[in-house]
């Protein structure tokens, strides 16, 4: 009985802290914005990553100064996720000397590991909401100082995504170093 009422506490706060997230505003002192990639099968982008290329695209109209590394390897598509961001990003307008590609990771371990050399002092992070949580503890084991803010998952989307990431959370825990 105990057993139940803890995992039910312990997602509801895991709930709380991701949608947490969705309020978190750009800081003034920010210069380096990283955009965290997704799966592209296809070789097309997602309705999960497009949330987060746009969330990424709106914090940058609001700071132009900003530079932007847009980060995800990936082995299932002909593209690196990451070219296809940028390009993505090209698209709506964003200036191409602010973007810059981290094609070697393939998961958030890595996509932080690899971004942190880019970000000098500090950086803020932006990914789906559901993903707050271990992107935000991954980062402190890493020693970055970052902070994140959450691009809302389209709907029919966070239900799974936000289970996979209970698991994922766990995984994290002991495995990502």
């Amino acid at each position: 009985m105990y057993a139940i009422a803890t995992l039910i506490l312990y997602v509801a706060l895991i709930h709380l802290q991701m949608n947490k997230s969705l309020n978190q505003d750009l800081e003034k002192n920010s210069n380096i914005l990283v955009i965290l990639g997704a799966k592209v099968p296809n070789g097309e982008i997602s309705p999960v990553l497009k949330s987060r290329l746009d969330k990424g695209f709106e914090l940058w109209q609001q700071s132009p100064h900003l530079k932007v590394i847009v980060s995800g390897g990936g082995s299932e598509a002909p593209i690196f996720e990451a070219q296809l961001m940028h390009d993505y990003l090209l698209q709506k307008g964003m200036n191409p000397q602010n973007i810059f590609i981290e094609s070697k990771s393939t998961n958030t371990y890595e996509n932080l590991q690899n971004c942190r050399g880019m970000c000098s002092n500090s950086c803020t992070v932006v990914s789906s909401e559901f993903h707050a949580v271990r992107t935000i503890f991954l980062a402190k084991r890493l020693g970055m100082e970052a902070t994140f803010i959450g691009a809302k998952t389209p709907k029919g989307r966070r239900l799974k995504n936000e289970a996979r990431e209970h698991i994922a959370i766990i995984k994290s825990w002991f495995l990502d170093r």
